[in-house]
């Protein structure tokens, strides 16, 4: 995996424009460690690694803006990271999320 430990980032911006293979579905995780975070953003077809925030406090009062485009062969496992994503901005000032068009076939609940 990889850990990113820097501070001073204030703004994250993951723009994925290729539909990821499935070993790509399967690779390693971002984790974002010691981080004030104002502004995350992420453009793309799914979530192709884990995406994590070692502390909820990270997003604090953040704009997360996370947009999944139509991907009809997407796996369980980039749904599941979808909403593992969302999940890590419970202290976000705001959160705007457009994946309508992602078909997730499995239930979180």
């Amino acid at each position: 995996g990889v850990i990113v430990k820097a501070p001073l980032l204030e703004s994250v911006c993951i723009e994925q424009d290729i539909i990821p293979s499935p070993d790509e579905l399967r690779s390693c995780e971002i984790k974002f460690s010691d981080c004030h975070l104002k502004e995350f953003t992420f453009n793309g077809y799914a979530i192709s690694q884990p995406i994590v925030m070692s502390d909820p406090l990270i997003a604090q009062n953040a704009c997360a803006n996370i947009t999944l485009s139509e991907y009809e062969d997407g796996t369980p496992e980039a749904g599941l990271r979808a909403f593992v994503l969302l999940n890590q901005f419970s202290q976000a000032k705001s959160i705007k999320f457009d994946g309508s068009e992602v078909r997730m076939s499995f239930n979180p609940f």
